[in-house]
């Protein structure tokens, strides 16, 4: 059965995608929502279930399997929405870590969660109610479009400290790609950066 809360899909997404050379129309028609599915000028709605589906079927297209963390490095300012912007003029990576996490409850039922210590950031990514486990695709771009929000407004390349994903498998060059070592079969997935 469909959830009926909903997840946006941003329209800069549909222009990554475009420009990797994937069709985002037919990627919606492969998930049989093309018709079904309602969009504005700040992006696609999904169900959840539809959401899931189609970062799955993503995966199940692509010939990448380093897509999504390529995906979120390469997000472009000129593409955020207005909140993504204001998070790039935070004073610090944390207060823009907080502010993406109040604005993510808006994009979908997720929750971006912050723990810090006197030298690192711990940032994890949950569901709040009952799905299926999140794609691995899904993971990896909210990866690296966290580590690219930080790049971005601190001006240096923010490498993570560490990376544990719950997968089984990492794929060839992922650590490389993300600038740290990546822990699989973690009982979650996060990542841990310095403080800055």
């Amino acid at each position: 059965m469909m959830s009926k809360v909903k997840c946006r899909l941003p329209t800069m997404l549909s222009i990554l995608l475009q420009q990797k050379g994937i069709d985002f129309n037919e990627l919606l028609r492969l998930i049989h929502c093309s018709e079904l599915i309602s969009c504005s000028s700040t992006g696609f709605e999904l169900t959840v279930d539809e959401y899931f589906l189609f970062w799955r079927t993503l995966k199940n297209i692509s010939t990448n399997p380093l897509l999504g963390l390529e995906l979120g490095a390469e997000i472009k300012p000129e593409t955020f929405d207005p909140v993504f912007l204001a998070a790039l003029a935070s004073n610090t990576y944390q207060d823009a870590l907080s502010r993406l996490a109040r604005f993510k409850k808006l994009l979908y039922p997720a929750k971006i969660h912050i723990i810090e210590n006197d030298s690192e950031v711990l940032i994890s990514h949950c569901w709040t109610g009952v799905y299926d486990s999140e794609p691995d695709m899904l993971v990896d771009t909210e990866i690296s479009f966290i580590l690219r929000l930080g790049s971005l407004g601190l001006q240096q390349k923010v490498i993570p400290n560490r990376v544990e994903l719950t997968r089984d498998a990492i794929a060839p060059g992922y650590a490389e790609k993300i600038g740290c070592y990546v822990k699989p079969n973690g009982c979650g997935s996060f990542l841990t950066t310095q403080k800055h």
